[in-house]
């Protein structure tokens, strides 16, 4: 047998679904069926694809009713010993809403705020010829009206209106006290049964389905299958809670892991840091690095720029010599050149010739001032060359300071020789003797 869920205040469920359980679909009336689910009769029924007639005056119930059981057949009425109209005295939020005005004042004495309201009212027979079709059975009938029971089933037919099975509210307004016996003689007159009271209530079945009599032996028990409606929603909850903590566990497990990933992002990020910073020092090292190379640089572009003033100015030195001996070797040229005119002119013998040879040696000197001057010039202006001078001048064995003689100054005859000109030329006289002297002893 499934677990059942029993919504009912007493488990009157339990007990009409162990007498039909055969029953798939059934049909049934509450008379005072006050809410839709919490301490109804009905509700498992209605789960199970049953469907009924609901009667409720109290209009907050009436619109859960009507919001919660679409399908059945809700009546927002009195039900009574005739048609008509009933004043009820209405005490919200609880099942203690009645018809009885002593019932009503002692309500009243005991704290309750009543609000009085009249309602329509109809017959359980009326009720039962408007909205049960022919041939439909009533598998149940169930009457909970605080203190009107005996008018309520006054007004049925009993003999063409017979429901399976009856249970009837059989105590006073929160009290064990019976009050049956008003009003069981008419189900008894009607053949009807009495099977089992729980205390709440009594329970009746129709002699016709005396087979359900057997059902009613024993009050609801663990072979019944069930459980009560709040049991249910504390297992609800208790799923609720576990698939919550299950959820939060995910979550957990998914924080724990952002937390390693976030962890280990840290640390590379502190690795990188790190990493940073030492290229940062590295670069303020670099930099000052640079700076004094810098420093060095601007110190050897000053020195450099001085060392090229000074070689410009040198230079322009260089260049004032050259202009100056180019200007003396143009005069010494002209005036060789007007000395070999006069010679010319002359035609004289070499010995004629003493004076004239006397007369150039000033220009014989100035040539070789000019050379000098123009060799030393050319080593001005190239200096990158002086060791390669150097080299080939020691390579030919020569002083530094000697100077091969100009290919256009005269050769000079050594002692005993034969001048070109035919004269013999006499030995050389001392060193300190000058060219001068010599020329005017001959």
């Amino acid at each position: 047998m499934s677990q059942f869920v029993s919504y009912a205040q007493n488990y009157e469920d339990v007990m009409l679904r162990r007498a039909l359980l055969d029953v798939e679909h059934g049909f049934y009336i509450d008379v005072g069926a006050q809410r839709e689910e919490s301490d109804s009769v009905t509700k498992a029924f209605s789960l199970a694809g049953w469907r009924g007639i609901n009667i409720e005056p109290h209009p907050g119930y009436f619109e859960e009713l009507v919001r919660g059981r679409p399908l059945d057949i809700n009546l927002d009425v009195a039900i009574g010993e005739r048609e008509g109209s009933l004043t009820i005295s209405f005490i919200d939020d609880t099942g203690l809403s009645t018809a009885d005005d002593e019932i009503a004042k002692q309500h009243a004495a005991a704290g309750y705020a009543i609000r009085t309201q009249e309602v329509a009212m109809l017959t359980l027979a009326i009720v039962w010829q408007r909205h049960v079709s022919a041939g439909q059975p009533v598998h149940f009938l169930k009457v909970d009206v605080e203190g009107l029971e005996q008018a309520v089933l006054a007004g049925n037919d009993w003999t063409s209106n017979r429901p399976w099975i009856v249970l009837v509210e059989a105590t006073l307004p929160n009290s064990q006290v019976e009050n049956h016996a008003s009003w069981e003689p008419m189900l008894l007159d009607a053949g009807y049964v009495f099977v089992y009271a729980d205390g709440l209530n009594r329970f009746y079945v129709a002699p016709e389905h005396a087979e359900r009599c057997a059902a009613f032996k024993y009050p609801p028990n663990v072979f019944d299958g069930f459980i009560t409606l709040p049991l249910q929603r504390s297992i609800e909850d208790v799923k609720t809670l576990r698939q919550t903590i299950g959820e939060i566990e995910a979550v957990r497990v998914q924080a724990a892991q952002r937390e390693q990933a976030l962890g280990k992002r840290l640390a590379l990020r502190a690795d990188n840091l790190k990493a940073a910073s030492s290229l940062a020092v590295m670069h303020e090292k670099a930099a000052s690095s640079l700076a004094v190379m810098h420093e060095k640089a601007a110190s050897s572009l000053a020195v450099m720029h001085e060392e090229n003033v000074a070689l410009d100015r040198a230079l322009r030195e260089s260049h004032r010599r050259i202009e100056v001996a180019e200007e003396a070797l143009v005069q010494a040229h002209e005036r060789e050149s007007e000395l070999r005119e006069r010679v010319e002119a002359a035609g004289k013998s070499w010995f004629e010739l003493s004076p004239w040879f006397r007369d150039f040696a000033p220009a014989r000197f100035l040539r070789r001032q000019g050379r000098r001057v123009a060799k030393a010039g050319w080593w001005a202006l190239t200096p990158w060359r002086i060791p390669e001078r150097l080299r080939f001048i020691r390579t030919r064995g020569l002083p530094a300071t000697h100077e091969t003689p100009p290919a256009s100054q005269p050769r000079r005859c050594g002692a005993g020789e034969v001048h070109p000109c035919g004269r013999t030329v006499a030995p050389r006289r001392a060193a300190g003797s000058s060219e001068k002297s010599d020329l005017e002893g001959s």
